[in-house]
């Protein structure tokens, strides 16, 4: 009953959470091309200089990067290296093969969210000393905060979309399994 709960809070909220992306995703774009739209105006028919477009432009660009990474983890559409199955399908068949690919994808998993939850760890400590020293952007003056902090919230999505995902792969087929037997 309790894994049932665990199981339906985690899916929940993995579901609602890819919505928020999406939906910064889609405002963060829609800004993205206004500031290229403003500058492309300012600079070629106005010939005024828009370095304040520029900037927020590459801080938007950033944010799009880490969130759509975040998604493309949730997606399953990384780009990934399908070795085992070019080099052990032929030689390995049936059983054998499967439980080669699910200690691998259990050890991929693994690994990764030790890497992912180590690397937040350190982006965490790396904003706390740039908020120590208030340093800000040239051309808009803000807080260098904002553009920096992509990355460790990029890191802490994809961090708890793989823990879902190694949720659902490894922890619900083992459930499954024994079920079955």
């Amino acid at each position: 009953m309790i894994k049932k709960k665990i199981s339906h809070l985690l899916l929940k909220t993995d579901k609602n959470l890819v919505k928020v992306e999406e939906f910064f995703l889609v405002i963060i774009f829609l800004g993205l091309i206004s500031l290229i739209a403003i500058q492309v105006i300012c600079r070629y028919w106005l010939k005024l200089p828009t370095p304040w477009a520029e900037e927020l432009a590459r801080f938007s660009f950033v944010w799009i990067a880490y969130l759509g990474a975040s998604l493309a983890t949730h997606y399953k559409e990384n780009i990934t290296i399908d070795l085992i199955d070019f080099m052990y399908g032929k030689i390995l068949q049936g059983a054998k093969l499967e439980k080669l690919k699910y200690i691998l994808s259990f050890l991929n998993l693994v690994l990764v969210i030790a890497f992912l939850t180590a690397f937040s760890f350190i982006c965490f400590n790396f904003l706390s000393n740039v908020a120590q020293l208030g340093q800000t952007s040239n051309s808009t003056n803000i807080s260098m905060l904002i553009p920096m902090s992509s990355i460790f919230v990029g890191a802490m999505l994809i961090t708890f979309h793989y823990i879902v995902d190694f949720y659902q792969s490894i922890i619900m087929k083992n459930n499954q399994n024994m079920e079955v037997k």
